[in-house]
């Protein structure tokens, strides 16, 4: 296990994509569940820490066979592969957002419809 992935502090969003949701700045307290245990996202996404650090953990996958963890730091950001598990960890000063990216052209998917079903389901 690694402490700070290169696999994870490499990976990049791809050129043709476009932001189209933003979450609150969550915290200890605002968190939903959820993040804190495996799930995955429907299309790419960024982790943008605010405040304090956050651990972002993958679970061995199909990308990489063994788990693969970051501290991602205040003014840090961790990029999010579409339907790869993962989960994180915060600590006390932790405060984090989360942006949700789409390539206009092809997908059809909508993130509105995600973060409204699958993050609230998270907390139930």
């Amino acid at each position: 296990m690694t402490s700070n992935s290169e696999i994870l502090a490499d990976r990049k969003l791809p050129d043709d994509l476009e932001l189209v949701r933003t979450t609150p700045l969550f915290n200890k307290f605002s968190i939903p569940a959820g993040l804190l245990r495996d799930h995955r996202t429907s299309t790419w996404a960024k982790l943008k820490v605010e405040k304090g650090s956050v651990r972002f953990i993958e679970p061995p996958c199909q990308i990489h066979p063994t788990e693969e963890q970051r501290f991602v730091e205040a003014n840090e950001s961790q990029i999010i592969a579409p339907d790869t598990f993962h989960f994180v960890e915060i600590d006390n000063e932790s405060e984090f957002k989360i942006e949700f990216y789409q390539n206009p052209a092809t997908d059809e998917s909508s993130v509105e419809v995600f973060f409204t079903k699958e993050i609230k389901e998270f907390d139930e």
